[in-house]
């Protein structure tokens, strides 16, 4: 019997798995659950047995002494053809399997990173396509058996942002091969790779750190323009530290808050390194004034 009855209308209400090797709980039970193929067939997204459900002619229920039980509400009934498998090519298998991945990912993190959930359910099939190029590509970063990894992190470029920490913590205990690191190397190839003009240095960090935690897109804006405009000086290296820093201090200048735990939730900014970046970001702003306040008083 079905744990759910999400998909009741399609898979009747005494559905077994009739896969060779029987999944507990059957993929088609699960969402995005059964595939609906052009011939108007529904089959499963992993054993591509077809799951019909046929419309029944009024003749079929004519004889009183026919076994109606089958026989929904709106005049249809579940045929079993569980033993009809709809062939499929090798890319259509592979498609359907990074399907069935983003939606495990997205189902794990529902709860936790809805934003980011919500955009795999919506965006599965370009994701798909993004990874499926760099396969075939046999980009070095983008090979392996793992798709969870690889997946995770096509939906954070296309996003704009990774997964956030307590997201991510869950996808790590879920899924094997997912970690803070290898996402972020990750990401950074997809930006070289897909594209090769943006700009990847501090201004393109202080972007995606911004989208990360949905701050108005005028102050980062303005965050960008400041940054390129006087090109601050600090003693802290690493981009997402700098950029983290100068958007946390312009955004604060602005009245738009930032917590530092929400900052420090984004994928690939370091917590000492950002704290040390604000501090010299400010030490250098107060030298500058005292040297511009003795330059007005001499």
């Amino acid at each position: 019997m079905l744990e759910t009855n999400r998909f009741l209308d399609i898979l009747g209400p005494d559905f077994e798995c009739k896969a060779e090797i029987p999944q507990d709980p059957c993929p088609a039970t699960q969402m995005p659950g059964p595939i609906l193929e052009d011939t108007g067939e529904y089959v499963c997204p992993y054993c591509r047995r077809v799951l019909q459900r046929a419309r029944a002619d009024e003749t079929d229920f004519f004889d009183d002494d026919e076994d109606d039980s089958d026989l929904q509400e709106d005049g249809s009934v579940f045929v079993a053809e569980g033993d009809r498998v709809i062939e499929q090519t090798a890319e259509q298998g592979l498609v359907i399997a990074r399907d069935d991945s983003l939606t495990k990912i997205a189902f794990t993190i529902e709860a936790i990173d809805n934003k980011f959930a919500m955009y795999i359910a919506a965006n599965k099939e370009d994701i798909i396509s993004v990874l499926r190029e760099l396969e075939i590509a046999e980009d070095p970063a983008f090979t392996g058996k793992n798709l969870a990894p690889k997946l995770i992190a096509v939906a954070s470029f296309e996003m704009g942002r990774p997964p956030n920490d307590a997201a991510l913590a869950a996808l790590q205990k879920e899924f094997t091969g997912v970690s803070k690191s290898v996402l972020m190397r990750r990401i950074d190839i997809l930006r070289k790779v897909l594209r090769p003009d943006e700009d990847n240095s501090i201004t393109s960090s202080i972007r995606y750190i911004g989208n990360a935690l949905d701050i108005p897109s005028i102050i980062i804006e303005k965050a960008v323009e400041d940054y390129e405009r006087l090109r601050p000086k600090n003693k802290i290296r690493g981009n997402e530290a700098l950029a983290a820093a100068w958007l946390y201090l312009i955004a604060t200048n602005a009245n738009v808050k930032i917590l530092k735990k929400d900052l420090f939730a984004v994928a690939g900014v370091p917590r000492n390194a950002t704290n040390l970046a604000i501090k010299s970001f400010k030490d250098n702003a107060q030298k500058i004034k005292g040297e511009n306040d003795s330059e007005g008083k001499s």
